[in-house]
């Protein structure tokens, strides 16, 4: 699965095929060999998930995420671990590091509301040290260890890579929980089966923290571009579960003549009018399938608590938003190609 593909940067799963590039990047590449081979067979075994990334086509940082993992500081107790964080030197100071951290933690956000990692204490960490700082990750209170237990006071050891610390960090449930515990069982089989379907078209949700943080609020994105947005129990929507908006639908995926007449119906009947909530400026008139509606809010269509046969229609704006999304992407490249072929 690719989790992110940006014009030089792409994530995806690590795959056995990689292990050749991977312990290229070593001292001693057919020792390094046996250790990502047995990380291989953590993957195949479900153990974990492994993160590889690509730069231009080669290999620039990877990372595992254990679901319950068994080492470091909080090993055997059921929390997911970040392990073997690592970003070729030339590859650094470009945010490599952050995109892979920031993916493994909305895989462990499936497992649980805590994740943790060990970082070594000696000087060869410090950048490893700022960036886990940065995003959020403290100490788990038990001082140092050295060789995976507690260091205690005034006991010996060497500032080697088995001196560390145990950081964790708190993190958001994913949609998944946050659906069963907030909607009622009627709603929970659609609104679940709709996310399920969101994640196998390989699209991510993200919490809004900004205009929206007080309310439970989702912007759907595949890979950096918004698809749909997600709200669950707003309070300022009485009577209403949750709802689902598309995003602003460019003309040409409204006036696709091989939509179905029962989804053209569907997509009248739940046009998305301005509510002068500030975020459209007041909505703008568009043809919507063949009929004009004024006042179009940005996200053009709204769903509230919605059933089978709206999801269906969700499901096509999604197809149709993707696909758009592709297109300028690739129009984007051709551009590029044409005034600069090397940064293409």
């Amino acid at each position: 699965m690719i989790y992110y593909q940006a014009e030089s940067l792409m994530i995806r799963d690590m795959e056995e095929t990689d292990i050749a590039e991977l312990s290229g990047e070593a001292e001693n590449p057919e020792e390094t060999a046996g250790y990502f081979e047995k990380q291989a067979g953590h993957i195949r075994s479900g153990m974990c998930t492994g993160l590889i990334a690509f730069c231009q086509g080669q290999m620039a940082g990877y990372v595992y995420l254990y679901y319950r993992c068994k080492w470091g500081g909080l090993g055997n107790r059921g929390y997911p671990g970040i392990v073997d964080l690592y970003v070729p030197e030339r590859f650094r100071r470009r945010g490599i590091g952050g995109r892979l951290m920031d993916i493994a933690e909305r895989i462990a956000a499936d497992y649980s509301d805590k994740v943790y990692l060990d970082v070594g204490l000696n000087s060869t960490f410090g950048s490893a040290h700022r960036l886990y700082a940065g995003r959020g990750y403290i100490p788990d209170g038990r001082g140092c260890y050295y060789e995976e237990k507690v260091c205690g006071v005034n006991e010996p050891c060497i500032n080697s890579d088995e001196l560390t610390l145990c950081l964790v960090k708190e993190i958001e449930k994913n949609i998944e929980a946050i659906i069963i515990e907030k909607l009622d069982s009627h709603f929970q089989k659609a609104a679940l089966e709709f996310v399920s379907f969101l994640r196998e078209n390989e699209l991510k949700f993200l919490r809004d923290r900004g205009y929206w943080r007080d309310k439970i609020y989702f912007q759907v994105q595949y890979q950096e571009d918004c698809v749909c947005y997600i709200a669950m129990k707003d309070p300022d929507e009485k009577g209403i579960s949750w709802t689902v908006w598309s995003d602003n639908m460019a003309p040409v995926s409204l006036t696709d003549n091989e939509l179905e007449d029962e989804l053209k119906q569907t997509a009248w009947e739940h046009v998305d009018f301005c509510g002068n909530c500030g975020s459209c400026g007041g909505g703008r008139k568009k043809t919507i399938f063949g009929k004009e509606f004024d006042r179009v809010c940005g996200c053009t269509f709204r769903f509230d608590d919605p059933g089978t046969k709206e999801l269906a229609f969700m499901k096509k704006m999604v197809e149709l938003k993707k696909k758009e999304l592709c297109g300028k992407k690739l129009r984007e490249f051709h551009k590029r190609q044409l005034t600069d072929p090397g940064k293409a």
